[in-house]
């Protein structure tokens, strides 16, 4: 069973295996070939994620633009630490003159005419999306590496050998922080740009796993049904082979038979129940509706595509990992 991930085009190793338990491969779009992560590259070599770059040009410029974004945020950092340094007689970051040089900048930026790219411009912001989520989530699990280990240190020591001192910290959270919530819209309407140019989706369900992102889908999605809140991601040996089947089934027939809620819920229902590692999925289906239609009203665009998309779905089913 096949699965598109979003809006994100960085996933962890570790959300990665869990959803490929149920959807492989996983789908994850990427706005360049030159800034594939490592552990998505081995994960994508192994079948279990599907990294799909459906706009393969302007790479020189696309990295040349986020280079200068970066050296441009490097700059001005060090520009304020030294105007902060040398600026005593007024205390505030601007005086009575900026007025008149912004009005100025603002009139021959006016006189200029061009065509904005707006393909581009989704695809930077994709890009610096995606290393901001790389360096942010790699930041959080080395520290809480270093957290663990010295948890290991400390147990390994017998506390009748030293002082007992109690400890007035908080210990550090084991959870992922929900990156989804910044930028949401932003993030939404530039992935929307890629999906809309791979010609053939090789789903209609489509996963998150930020609730960020949930509850706004969810805001612009009122004729979303339930189909189930708590779907297993792992099952256990006994039943594993017989549930996982049978969820694929319901998965398969949901994307593509007429929806009603009265005849379907109760072969949803009976599929529901926690695993041993409380890891569970959250579905649900938006009938007589394609992934395009959906984003295209999240990110307020047209629903076109560079080619007319055979519609092999009927449905689409979005869900969340919790």
């Amino acid at each position: 069973m096949k699965a598109i991930y979003f809006p994100f085009t960085y996933i962890l190793k570790q959300t990665a295996e869990t959803l490929s338990t149920i959807f492989e491969p996983l789908t994850v779009y990427l706005p360049s070939a030159r800034s594939i992560p490592s552990h998505m590259e081995a994960l994508s070599t192994t079948g279990r994620v599907d990294i799909r770059i459906p706009i393969q040009k302007d790479e020189d410029k696309l990295m040349g633009a986020y280079k200068e974004y970066i050296e441009c945020g490097n700059t001005y950092r060090q520009n304020i630490k030294s105007y902060l340094k040398h600026r005593t007689k007024n205390p505030y970051l601007y005086d009575d003159s900026w007025s008149v040089q912004i009005k100025s900048e603002i009139q021959n930026i006016s006189k200029t005419k061009y065509t904005p790219d707006t393909v581009f411009a989704a695809r930077l912001f994709l890009q610096i999306a995606q290393e901001y989520d790389r360096h942010h989530l790699e930041m959080i699990q080395n520290v809480q590496s270093i957290a663990n280990m010295e948890k290991s240190l400390f147990k390994g020591l017998r506390a009748d050998d030293f002082q007992v001192i109690e400890e007035t910290c908080e210990p550090l959270s084991a959870s992922i922080p929900d990156l989804g919530l910044y930028m949401t819209k932003e993030r939404l309407s530039s992935w929307y740009t890629l999906m809309k140019h791979d010609h053939e989706l090789p789903s209609n369900v489509l996963i998150t796993s930020s609730p960020g992102v949930w509850e706004h889908l969810l805001d612009f999605s009122p004729e979303a049904e339930v189909v189930g809140e708590n779907f297993p991601v792992h099952f256990s040996e006994s039943t594993s082979k017989k549930q996982f089947q049978k969820l694929i089934e319901l998965l398969s027939f949901l994307q593509t038979e007429e929806w009603s809620s009265s005849n379907h819920q109760t072969s949803c229902n009976q599929l529901e129940g926690q695993d041993e590692t409380g890891v569970h999925l959250q579905l649900r289906i938006i009938p007589d509706t394609q992934p395009e239609e959906l984003f295209s009203r999240l990110a307020q665009q047209a629903s076109n595509q560079m080619k007319p998309r055979k519609k092999n779905f009927r449905n689409t089913i979005i869900g969340i990992l919790q």
